[in-house]
């Protein structure tokens, strides 16, 4: 009988190990998701008289450390900008923004009246109803987003 106790503790401690070992190769296989996600994307064409565009989004950070968008361009305008508005004195300005970071598991918004893109020396084939691609360079790789320009007055 002994020997049948030592058997059992022993299958028992490889059945623990094996279950481990599943467990652990199960989580690792398990595919990871997009670390950034851009949602919500608004672009609107120059106003009258005015050189540049205007594009909104959302970007969401799904990894456990920061992102940093470096940088923006788009082949439809010959420059591409971060920008925020702060209010100043009780005067709204808008400032360049070299860099934005998205914390772990936050999501930062280009809205009106905040930060938002512009869009500087349109295109000649792009206006309302073109697609318009805009690259978001950040230190983990490139992301594309595509979107159909909008007329200004469609704003919200």
């Amino acid at each position: 009988t002994r020997h049948s106790v030592t058997d059992r503790f022993e299958m028992k401690r490889v059945c623990c190990l094996l279950a481990a070992l599943a467990a652990l190769a199960g989580g690792c296989s398990q595919p990871a998701g997009p670390s950034i996600v851009v949602s919500d994307v608004r672009v609107f064409a120059p106003v009258a008289g005015s050189g540049a565009g205007v594009a909104y989004m959302t970007i969401t950070n799904n990894s456990d450390r920061p992102i940093t968008i470096e940088s923006v361009r788009s082949p439809h305008f010959d420059r591409v900008e971060m920008h925020e508005t702060i209010l100043e004195d009780d005067v709204s300005r808008m400032r360049s923004l070299g860099t934005v970071e998205v914390a772990p598991g936050a999501a930062v918004e280009f809205t009106p009246g905040g930060k938002h893109l512009m869009l500087m020396g349109i295109g000649p084939e792009t206006g309302p109803g073109t697609s318009v691609d805009i690259e978001l360079a950040y230190d983990d790789g490139l992301m594309l987003v595509s979107a159909t320009m909008l007329d200004r007055l469609q704003a919200d």
